[in-house]
């Protein structure tokens, strides 16, 4: 079996949500988000979503073309990815707490 490994921080926005009463964590980048009633928690069930997002796009062979549908850049010659650039996202409807970075899971079999 083949095991992935992950390295760098991804940009993940704390938002209040003030319909609910939650903090959102959302990651414009992959468009993926998580909720909790404090920014530790939203950041916890964030990094959660995230291992999930990463183990099941791999497992079924999508992490590729859903990062390209993202905006994401593949660069052949080291084989990376890039996101898109932030201020793509800078208008964001929620009121802003702050940016956090979310380290990558290190690895995926």
């Amino acid at each position: 079996m083949i095991k992935l490994k992950f390295e760098g921080k991804l940009t993940v926005l704390l938002l209040k949500d003030d319909a609910e009463e939650n903090i959102v964590a959302y990651s414009p980048a992959l468009d993926l988000s998580s909720c909790g009633n404090t920014p530790a928690e939203a950041r916890k069930n964030f990094t959660e979503a995230l291992r999930i997002y990463l183990k099941e796009t791999i497992k079924h062979g999508t992490l590729e073309k859903d990062l390209i549908s993202l905006g994401w850049k593949a660069n052949a010659l080291n084989l990376t990815m890039h996101p898109p650039l932030e201020k793509r996202h800078q208008n964001i409807p929620l009121h802003l707490l702050k940016k956090i970075e979310i380290q990558l899971p290190s690895s995926y079999k």
